[in-house]
């Protein structure tokens, strides 16, 4: 792959892997996100799906391959650096400030990058539904408020590609509606999402395209639909014989 991105291209990543140890957490990963498109990433416990998004957001640096975000060549790059590249990341469990208020977190996301989504604050707490809560300390809110805090945080720097690590998990309907309900609005806007979920049919709701990993490695790619069916799919997520 070349270190650049074909026009309608907003991220890359070529031959991506990542060892600790013996262990190959993540083994020669290529794919391409375009602008307003979804792109599931399933597969059971370990299989190496956090590891792969640690890779894009500079948590980790890959052993090998590389990858670009807008058409620059991105690994080796730290977090900060990503972010403003137009990349924001939430967490299986979110990362916040705990001990400061909603809106606190909110103006302290906005440090870590230069992007500023138009309408800020206010605009990303209305859109969450948390802005009668923006003088809570984080630690107030319940698991699924604090996903969506998390969501907005992200929302405020105006990325162009969320990676978003089990964003419906333990998350009340109700939330959970909300969360696809901004991933919609964001889609309309030529954003776009990775997004790992062990919640398939929401994920089937927003998604078109499917990756499966398992031991580190891609073993599927393809629609929901057809990803579901595959036997080795079955096999390996499902842990069922064919």
């Amino acid at each position: 792959m070349r270190s650049g991105l074909k026009g309608d291209v907003l991220l890359a990543a070529s031959g991506l892997s990542k060892s600790f140890g013996k262990l190959q957490a993540v083994h020669d990963v290529s794919f391409e996100l375009r602008p307003g498109e979804v792109l599931g990433l399933i597969g059971p416990n370990g299989a190496g799906k956090t590891t792969l998004l640690n890779l894009l957001s500079g948590f980790y640096a890959p052993d090998r391959g590389e990858f670009c975000v807008n058409g620059r060549k991105a690994n080796g790059l730290p977090p900060y650096e990503i972010a403003r590249l137009g990349v924001a990341r939430t967490f299986q469990v979110p990362r916040l400030f705990h001990n400061l208020t909603v809106e606190r977190n909110l103006r302290a996301a906005l440090l870590s990058s230069k992007r500023i989504a138009s309408g800020g604050v206010v605009k990303a707490l209305e859109l969450v539904g948390l802005k009668g809560h923006r003088e809570k300390l984080a630690r107030e809110l319940s698991g699924g408020q604090q996903k969506l805090l998390e969501l907005a945080m992200a929302w405020v720097m105006d990325p162009r590609v969320y990676l978003l690590d089990e964003p419906f998990a333990g998350v009340h309907p109700a939330m959970r509606e909300k969360i696809v309900k901004l991933i919609r609005l964001e889609l309309e806007k030529e954003k776009s999402f990775v997004i790992i979920s062990h919640e398939i049919a929401t994920l089937m709701q927003i998604s078109r395209r499917t990756i499966v990993m398992s031991m580190g490695r891609v073993v599927a790619e393809g629609p929901p639909e057809e990803v579901s069916s595959n036997r080795e799919v079955i096999e390996v997520y499902l842990g069922q014989e064919v």
